[in-house]
């Protein structure tokens, strides 16, 4: 049998067309990257409509928290997730996921770069992004297909390191937003909401 269930959400904060990047990055991230500086980890989750600039706000929260950073050298580890296949940004080929004695999960195989400065860090990740998988769609012409992961180290990387991890997440469609796309493109579509949504039932969980 069919049931419609409304259902309420709550924020903790909204941001007008107005608020600067600097507002935001106040707001949403430097408590995050403080936990970082003193020894924690951080996460930072970019997550919505395709076309509704996810990937122009990480870039400008990326700036401002390179800033903070980087008082020591970083190391970079980038990688995306397209579908069931997992690439390594910094280098080439395919990542492994595997789960330890700990019962941690581990991305093996992963490249890493140091940076000591905000700008070099800047521009590993832009070099990072450059190998995103994107493609045109109804609502954004380059349109990230993948989800993008970035962890900076402070320090080295390694089992209780202090990380930074910022995900991009891959935009989720409506139906209506896919009438004309080919069959390859609506299989992405299907597999990045299904990822999403999955990634949502996680939330709700915590």
């Amino acid at each position: 049998s069919l049931f419609v269930c409304h259902m309420g959400f709550h924020f903790a904060h909204a941001f007008g067309e107005a608020a600067e990047d600097d507002e935001v990055y106040r707001s949403c991230s430097a408590p995050a990257v403080q936990h970082v500086l003193g020894g924690g980890v951080a996460t930072l989750f970019m997550f919505g409509q395709t076309g509704s600039g996810k990937t122009h706000t990480m870039a400008g929260l990326l700036e401002r928290a390179a800033v903070d950073l980087v008082a020591e050298e970083v190391t970079l580890v980038a990688f995306e997730i397209a579908g069931r296949a997992i690439r390594d940004l910094l280098g080439s080929g395919e990542l492994r996921v595997l789960e330890d004695q700990e019962h941690r999960t581990r991305v093996l195989g992963a490249s890493s770069q140091r940076a000591a400065s905000p700008e070099a860090l800047l521009g590993l990740i832009r070099g990072a992004q450059a190998h995103r998988a994107t493609r045109a769609t109804q609502v954004n012409d380059t349109s990230s297909r993948s989800h993008a992961v970035y962890r900076i180290y402070r320090g080295g990387e390694g089992p209780g390191s202090p990380v930074l991890t910022l995900v991009d997440c891959a935009g989720s469609e409506r139906r209506e937003d896919s009438t004309h796309h080919d069959a390859q493109t609506r299989k992405d579509a299907a597999e990045i909401n299904s990822t999403i949504f999955a990634l949502k039932e996680c939330f709700r969980v915590m």
